[in-house]
């Protein structure tokens, strides 16, 4: 296995499995959220300082809100980790292009300082300079 492969290999099974896990989360935050919008017989305790509470129907609309900014927030984060998810994978790409072409650039390197050794180590025993 090249390190080119074993980069996108790293990729693949580290951060896809990451991506999943922070999508189920939104997801959950998205239903959790939907769930305390439902109407649900709420028991309504005045605020501290007040002398009463709410009008129901501020109520109900507070909620359906904040809802709706769960929601907005939920979708926000999933095209956030979407977005860098293939940002990731576009950078280890990058990375496995870059390590092969510096591998292969030592090789050439290593294999020149090889044959100039060799030259003068000939040199040395043929008595020529």
């Amino acid at each position: 296995m090249t390190i080119t492969e074993m980069v996108r290999s790293l990729g693949k099974n580290v951060f896809l499995p990451l991506v999943a896990i922070c999508m189920i989360g939104v997801f959950s935050l998205v239903s959790f959220a939907d769930e305390a919008t439902t109407e649900k017989p709420v028991t309504e305790n005045p605020a501290a300082g007040t002398d009463g509470s709410a009008p129901a129907g501020k109520i109900e609309r507070a909620g359906q809100a904040t809802g709706g900014g769960i929601e907005r927030a939920g979708e926000a984060t999933s095209r956030g980790v979407e977005r860098a998810a293939n940002a990731t994978e576009r950078a280890l790409n990058r990375a496995a292009d870059a390590t092969e072409q510096g591998l292969r650039r030592a090789g050439e390197a290593t294999g020149k300082g090889i044959k100039k050794g060799g030259e003068a180590v000939e040199k040395t025993f043929s008595g020529t300079d």
